[in-house]
């Protein structure tokens, strides 16, 4: 009888002691830690631009996790363009600015990774893909009796500057479709070409 009296407070304290254990591992499971997060404020993961396009290119980021930030890391096809470290934020807002550089070819693609860090370790990555679309008028740089002109030809099919800090030469023709706009700064000097001499332009 003494034997069994044992055995059931013995059982019962087994019973005790894997409820707290079940108790503690859930309170664990529910005190982890989330990963930070990364939030486009505008614009998609992947991002269409024209080829040659001057216009600045925005990414605007809101970084955020329930541990305060410890990092903010920006690449474009790998290489390191922007890093940014944090003290006791929660949350910040990022923005970078990124033209889009001569030589980039219809079709190419630029890949920028995103990846923030929190002060737990933990990281979130996140990439956009800007994808380089065809366009209706081409840009070229030329030379015409020693003088360095830029050149434009085609159908302006978005808005498009002709600034005055260059000499221009059109191509051929030059339309404009319906809704687009071409801006043309006061003082710039353009040409029309009729032949391979400007002076007889």
């Amino acid at each position: 009888m003494i034997k069994n009296k044992y055995n059931l407070r013995n059982i019962a304290l087994a019973i005790i002691f894997l409820s707290a254990v079940t108790a503690c591992k859930d309170g664990l499971d529910k005190l982890q830690v989330e990963p930070p997060i990364i939030a486009l404020l505008s614009g998609e993961d992947i991002i269409k631009k024209n080829v040659k396009d001057t216009i600045p290119l925005f990414i605007n980021l809101k970084i955020a996790a329930s541990e305060k930030l410890a990092s903010f890391e920006l690449t474009k096809d790998g290489e390191v363009m922007d890093f940014v470290t944090f003290t006791s934020e929660f949350s910040s807002i990022y923005q970078y600015q990124y033209t889009i550089e001569d030589g980039l070819e219809i079709g190419d693609e630029v890949l920028f990774g995103l990846k923030v860090t929190d002060q737990a370790g933990q990281e979130t990555i996140r990439n956009i893909t800007l994808e380089i679309l065809n366009r209706l008028f081409f840009l070229d740089i030329v030379e015409l009796n020693g003088q360095v002109l830029r050149s434009i030809e085609g159908t302006i099919d978005t808005v498009f500057t002709m600034s005055a800090d260059t000499s221009w030469i059109v191509e051929g023709e030059l339309k404009v479709q319906p809704g687009a706009v071409l801006n043309i700064e006061a003082g710039t000097t353009i040409y029309m070409r009729t032949s391979s001499n400007l002076a007889e332009s």
